[in-house]
């Protein structure tokens, strides 16, 4: 570094005076040099006329802040390059709060695949139940119906009107509550 303002020195942890003449590459991780170094040599080839990238940049203290690093180069009167112009933005709040949102993202996908599982379960569970009583509901409708049917076959002539209408009404309504169980079985599919 030939001239470094104090910002960029807090920003490491560094004094001016520790920073000055020593090379960026002092202050980067190592797996990101090689970047870097392209990102320069593109400047220096006239390739771009700006290079945007993120960088990490290890602080004095050993801690890591990310950052968007733009690399301007300058060149002197007669056109010739003469040194680097570098702007940093810290985003390692921004880094950190992506990560945040991720992780909960994360979590929150695992939540809605076990509260599916659960309601999965609940359904079939309910499923299970609906047919069960069902069953359960059927066997005595069908002994009642049955008996039922032995006094409107084989005694209606001994029956009164009223007898008539009370077995009438006995039928009907195990017979209505047949219907609503399949209503209630249809229910249990549909839901």
């Amino acid at each position: 570094y030939i001239s470094i303002n104090r910002s960029y020195c807090s920003l490491l942890g560094y004094t001016p005076r520790e920073m000055l003449g020593r090379s960026f590459i002092e202050f980067s991780v190592a797996e990101e040099i090689e970047e870097n170094m392209q990102a320069r040599q593109r400047l220096l080839n006239g390739e771009t006329k700006v290079e945007r990238l993120e960088k990490k940049y290890c602080k004095k203290d050993g801690q890591l802040i990310e950052s968007i690093l733009q690399l301007t180069l300058m060149h002197d009167n007669v056109g010739d390059p003469e040194y680097y112009i570098e702007q940093i933005v810290d985003i390692t709040a921004l880094k950190k709060a992506q990560a945040e949102v991720r992780e909960f993202n994360m979590s929150l996908e695992k939540m809605v695949q076990e509260r599916t599982a659960q309601l999965e379960a609940a359904n079939k569970e309910l499923e299970a139940f609906a047919y069960s009583i069902s069953h359960d509901l059927r066997t005595p409708l069908r002994t009642i119906d049955g008996f039922s049917r032995v006094p409107e076959e084989d005694y209606t002539s001994l029956l009164d009107e009223e007898g008539k209408r009370t077995l009438y009404r006995i039928r009907s309504a195990t017979q209505r509550m047949g219907e609503l169980i399949d209503s209630i079985l249809e229910l249990s599919r549909v839901t």
